[in-house]
């Protein structure tokens, strides 16, 4: 088992509402939320975590949320100027915001480049007013549209725009509306994925009316129709780029590579020569904030459970797997590997040769059942 790439993952806690349906560990900004004071905490978690880089260069920095965009400028700054003094980053490191649709953060923009920030995640979730509206959502059709060609302008080297399907009261054709809207702009990517319930949500305690399953699938159907058209191009679920613009952020993710988590709730995964550790910061922002770099979960990911992980993230993925990659992410050997996919195989979910596995169209349909059978 060989240490795999390494990425970083700054956490921001805050959004302007806290969106009905989001389970996100993100909190509605309170007149008491110091950005500062948080910024201060963040920055003693990055320096404190650089231990784990161990001699490895960045190959992205993510911050995520909550939503980063609500952060002043000069906290932005604080918590990068901190990530380049502290860590290697590579030449070509992806480093990405998330942001809002709406003018007063996309006047930040040229300050983030400035900071190095080179990719822009925008939450635009719908074009169409009455949708955003019935998400919680406090932007416009036209604020998106604004933010969307405002990070095309400013030449960010990648632009990716989130955008859902399966919305409440929602039409195929409307749903078809806000894809072909979307990819109308030819950012680098976007992402296009089905509103799901989650427990523990206002939704879940509240649900609205979502189209039955015949009109989801026929959504996905048509979407991947119009993606088949455009310069888009689908390489896991929900996620679609142009060529050489897949997010190198989440590609780590998904090939089990390494990751270190800062903020409130952040989730970390290092690799080291003992095996593959786990652990996570305090979720809430003042606890977190009392002890920025407190574990308070942390385990060692059981032998028996590291291919289920990988296949877990990996399977997402529309291409084949290496089982050397396998081998050098995992404390498996090829044998134990082969062995544990004999029920998929049974199952008609997979095709494997000397070196490679690969999902059958059975298996990618029916990919939550073909995860399970390595549990």
């Amino acid at each position: 088992m060989n240490k795999p790439p390494l990425s970083l993952y700054c956490h921001v806690p805050w959004c302007i509402e806290k969106c009905p349906y989001c389970d996100f560990n993100s909190f509605k900004k309170n007149s008491s939320d110091d950005f500062e004071q948080y910024t201060s905490a963040l920055r003693q978690d990055i320096i404190d975590s650089a231990k784990h880089a161990e001699n490895r260069q960045l190959i992205s920095i993510f911050i995520g949320g909550g939503t980063p965009s609500l952060f002043p400028t000069k906290e932005v700054h604080r918590i990068l100027d901190t990530i380049y003094s502290t860590y290697d980053c590579a030449p070509d490191c992806e480093i990405t915001l998330e942001m809002n649709p709406s003018s007063f953060e996309s006047a930040k923009m040229k300050d983030w480049k400035q900071s190095g920030v080179n990719r822009v995640s925008i939450g635009v979730q719908s074009f169409d007013n009455t949708a955003l509206s019935r998400l919680g959502r406090s932007h416009s059709r036209t604020d998106s549209e604004k933010s969307i060609q405002t990070a095309l302008d400013m030449e960010f080297d990648e632009v990716n725009i989130d955008i859902m399907y399966g919305l409440p009261d929602q039409s195929v054709s409307e749903a078809m509306a806000d894809l072909r809207h979307g990819i109308s702009f030819k950012t680098t990517h976007l992402s296009w994925y089905e509103l799901t319930i989650e427990p523990g949500t206002l939704f879940s305690k509240q649900p609205p009316n979502r189209p039955d399953e015949d009109k989801l699938h026929q959504m996905d159907m048509r979407g991947q129709e119009l993606f088949n058209k455009s310069h888009l191009e689908q390489y896991e679920i929900s996620a679609y780029a142009a060529k050489g613009s897949r997010c190198k952020h989440n590609m780590n993710y998904w090939k089990f590579g390494d990751y270190i988590g800062c903020g409130n709730g952040a989730s970390s995964k290092i690799t080291t020569h003992h095996g593959i550790t786990r652990y996570q910061r305090y979720r809430n922002p003042g606890l977190y904030q009392t002890a920025p770099t407190h574990r308070c979960v942390e385990h060692q990911v059981e032998h028996s459970q590291q291919l289920f992980e990988f296949m877990l993230n990996h399977l997402r993925l529309h291409e084949p797997i290496e089982l050397a990659s396998i081998c050098d992410r995992t404390q498996l050997t090829k044998e134990e590997i082969l062995n544990r996919c004999h029920a998929a195989l049974e199952e008609d979910m997979l095709i494997i040769t000397d070196s490679m596995i690969e999902k059958t169209k059975r298996g990618n349909r029916y990919l939550n059942n073909l995860q399970t059978l390595f549990l």
